[in-house]
C-alpha cells in the first residue's frame, strides 16, 4: 500500500487541501482590504520559499536576463489581478459553488492543452473532467426545479 503513496499523490492531497481551507478564507476575507491581504499571501510565499531554497540547497539566481524579468512581471500583474478577483468572487459568492466553479479550471486546462498543444486526455482525465463539468452544472443549476411538472396555462 505504502507503494502507491508517491511525492505526486502527496502533493495533489495536500493542494486539495488548502485549496478547500483558502476559499473559506478569502470569504471570511471579504470585509478586510484586499491588497493587504495579498501582501501578507506574497510575504509568506516568500518566506516558504526561501525556507524550501535553503532546505534543499537550492542556487540562488546567478544570471539575469530581459526574457525572464518580463515573464516575472507578467506574472506578478496576474497574480495580484487574479487573487483580487479571487477575493472579490468569494466575497459576493458562496464559498461552497465557488469551490466547484473553480475546479473547472482543471476541464479548462485539459481543453486548452487539446486545442493548443493537441494533448489527448486518458481516459481518467475525460471521466474526472466529465464528473467535475456535473459538479458544476448541478451545483449552480437548481435541478429539482427543472424536472419540477409544470401546469399548462
Amino acid at each position: 500500500m505504502l507503494g502507491v503513496i508517491t511525492v505526486g499523490l502527496l502533493a495533489a492531497f495536500g493542494s486539495g487541501v488548502f485549496e478547500g481551507l483558502g476559499n473559506p478564507l478569502r470569504k471570511m476575507l471579504s470585509g478586510v482590504d484586499r491588497n493587504v491581504v495579498l501582501t501578507y499571501q506574497f510575504v509568506v510565499g516568500t518566506i516558504v520559499l526561501l525556507v524550501a531554497m535553503i532546505a534543499f540547497g537550492e542556487q540562488p539566481i546567478r544570471e539575469v536576463s530581459l526574457m525572464p524579468i518580463i515573464a516575472t512581471i507578467i506574472f506578478a500583474i496576474l497574480q495580484i489581478t487574479l487573487g483580487n478577483l479571487l477575493l472579490y468572487g468569494f466575497k459576493h459568492f458562496d464559498v461552497n459553488v465557488g469551490s466547484i466553479i473553480l475546479s473547472m479550471e482543471l476541464v479548462f486546462a485539459t481543453l486548452f492543452g487539446l486545442i493548443l498543444f493537441g494533448e489527448v486526455p486518458s481516459i481518467g482525465e475525460l471521466i474526472g473532467g466529465s464528473l467535475i463539468l456535473f459538479a458544476s452544472i448541478s451545483a449552480t443549476v437548481d435541478l429539482p426545479a427543472l424536472f419540477k411538472k409544470r401546469k399548462l396555462a
